[in-house]
């Protein structure tokens, strides 16, 4: 595996993060904020993101909050990977954008853990999760 250059500025993550594909040009996600630790994204809502009941769909939060992870985890360290998560759905999006901030609770040698918070723009905590990622150049 070639080393990758490290992530050290907002346009470098998403210049690198371009190339997921389906977070940030199928979904629409962007990427707001990043720094040691943490990063927001968000989401401009739109009836793409709906389920059959026209409420946000339960895989759009998920995937707001994974990619939020895989910034944070990614800023100025080594490539690392979701290696285990789980999201609790609190309550549906009411507002037109949601919003994912990730902060690190722990980063280990090998490991690290984050929590990841989506929001709505009225403020409704909508789902809270928590990924255990992998550093792969440590490993």
């Amino acid at each position: 595996m070639s080393k990758r250059k490290r992530i050290k500025s907002l346009e470098a993550a998403r210049a690198y993060f371009s190339k997921d594909i389906y977070a940030l040009e199928t979904t629409g996600i962007e990427i707001d904020e990043v720094r040691d630790g943490y990063s927001k994204v968000s989401l401009n809502l739109d009836r793409r993101h709906e389920n059959a009941g026209g409420k946000v769909m339960g895989g759009v939060y998920y995937t707001i909050a994974d990619i939020a992870f895989g910034v944070a985890a990614n800023f100025d360290r080594e490539p690392t990977v979701t290696l285990d998560s789980q999201i609790t759905f609190l309550t549906p999006a009411e507002g037109t954008v949601l919003y994912a901030e990730a902060k690190e609770i722990r980063s280990g040698i090998h490991t690290c853990c984050y929590e990841v918070t989506v929001t709505d723009d009225l403020g409704t905590k909508c789902a809270i999760s928590l990924f255990n990622g992998f550093k792969l150049e440590n490993n």
